[in-house]
């Protein structure tokens, strides 16, 4: 969604009715968006982000800057979740034949757990960042970020549900597979989504700041990783695979979106803090 530019008309018009203040929620309708507010004094512009980036107000790009922020730290998570999982079934794999390499997947499966617990936690930060501007409802990216946060929500629900289940699975003998299943699935499907959206608001982001960014990376990444996983699953129904190759199969592939929207975010992460930290 494009709001009012008033720096593409050379106008100011009034503000709508409902922009609220950043600062203390005053209603800001009917005033110029190049005043200030009356309540605090802040200056209207960084209540009411106009389209280009480089001409909104300061305190909205460092906001911008930390949403992308929030994104990247979930996205580098997520790819570490990947690759320490990766590592531990590979090492399991080829211990009985390399020495050394039980020790390399016992401490790649900790590694793994670790950043899994931590990783509801990041996730839960990136959906409050995304609705913390007091008109994040109105600004440009609006229906991204709303998609966003529900994608979000569905993944860190899955990401609570399979720390749960393995947790029980501990102490609580029985407990059916199925269940650690599906919560996986759960939290994949709820990140694979957010994956698209967090892309293509990145994308709406390099607009607004006028660099220019490619659309494909990622979905041919997907393509790769759903035709693995539906190859690993034939697979497994079909011959007798070993536990750990039958998740390396799976968890490998997802390692090529992982590292997609990883770089994705980090160079809009970087394109967005040079716009809020000028040099000299």
């Amino acid at each position: 969604m494009r709001v009012m530019d008033t720096t593409d008309h050379g106008t100011s018009e009034p503000l709508p009715a409902g922009v609220l203040c950043v600062r203390c929620a005053y209603d800001l309708g009917g005033l110029s968006p190049d005043g200030v507010c009356p309540e605090c004094g802040l200056d209207a512009r960084a209540s009411w982000p106009v389209w280009e980036l480089r001409a909104c107000h300061p305190s909205y790009v460092e906001h911008l800057a930390e949403e992308f922020r929030m994104l990247h730290w979930v996205a580098l998570a997520s790819w570490v979740v990947l690759m320490a999982t990766l590592v531990a079934c590979l090492g399991a794999l080829l211990a009985p034949r390399v020495g050394g390499l039980s020790g390399v997947a016992v401490v790649s499966w900790l590694a793994s757990v670790c950043v899994l617990v931590v990783l509801p936690l990041l996730v839960w930060y990136a959906r409050r960042s995304l609705r913390a501007h007091a008109n994040t409802g109105r600004s440009p990216g609006a229906a991204n970020r709303r998609r966003l946060r529900l994608a979000l929500l569905v993944g860190q629900v899955g990401l609570v549900l399979v720390l749960l289940s393995m947790g029980l699975g501990l102490f609580v003998v029985g407990i059916p597979a199925s269940v650690l299943l599906t919560s996986t699935c759960v939290a994949s499907i709820g990140l694979a989504c957010a994956s698209f959206e967090a892309w293509g608001y990145a994308g709406l982001a390099m607009q607004r700041a006028g660099v220019a960014s490619g659309r494909r990376g990622l979905l041919i990444a997907w393509a790769i990783a759903l035709v693995a996983g539906v190859v690993s699953m034939a697979a497994t129904m079909l011959l007798d695979i070993e536990p750990a190759l039958r998740i390396a199969a799976i968890v490998g592939p997802q390692l090529a979106p992982a590292t997609m929207i990883t770089l994705r975010c980090g160079r809009v992460l970087s394109v967005v803090e040079s716009i809020a930290t000028p040099s000299p």
